[in-house]
């Protein structure tokens, strides 16, 4: 009875492929990857597109979760649609619970070649297994509030009312 956590992909933009459109805060409409693929973004116009602070970006560079990026003339960063891939997939695996050294070993197997596929799926498959696990675990944990809120009145609130009433120091410190 009540609610339970699905198995199924979950809904949110890191879960589904980013529009890559940036809007200022007046609305008006800075960029839209559709109409023109080659543009590239500063790392604050990437990190609001993600809703991540620029920083987050540039530790993910240092990091090795993305491959150097490109700079302009002036020595700022500039990110496409490349990156924007790869930021949107590194969200993905930090939103579930992949740790930043795994992540790591993650990108250094795909930089190795089509040889560690089973070891990259490996890794995948092993936080699967974690967050099914935990999954269930809070789905006891939800049966268990959902009966205590249920069984308030009747039972918790009344024991609490009979204690009281028989010792006026219940409760106390």
């Amino acid at each position: 009875h009540g609610r339970r956590l699905k198995e199924a992909e979950p809904q949110g933009s890191l879960f589904s492929y980013p529009s890559f459109r940036l809007i200022t805060k007046t609305g008006n409409l800075l960029y839209d990857l559709s109409m023109n693929k080659e543009k590239k973004l500063s790392a604050g116009e990437t990190a609001a597109m993600f809703s991540i602070a620029a920083s987050t970006l540039r530790y993910y560079e240092s990091e090795g979760l993305l491959d150097p990026v490109k700079r302009s003339e002036s020595g700022r960063r500039e990110y496409g649609e490349k990156e924007f891939r790869r930021i949107r997939f590194v969200l993905m695996l930090r939103e579930a619970g992949i740790p930043v050294e795994e992540i790591k070993k993650y990108v250094a197997l795909f930089h190795e070649g089509v040889s560690t596929i089973p070891e990259r799926k490996q890794i995948l498959n092993e936080q699967l297994i974690r967050l099914k696990e935990e999954v269930v675990r809070m789905n006891t944990v939800i049966s268990a509030l959902e009966d205590m809120v249920e069984n308030y009145d009747s039972t918790i609130m009344k024991r609490e009312l009979d204690s009281r009433q028989k010792d006026p120091e219940y409760g106390k410190l």
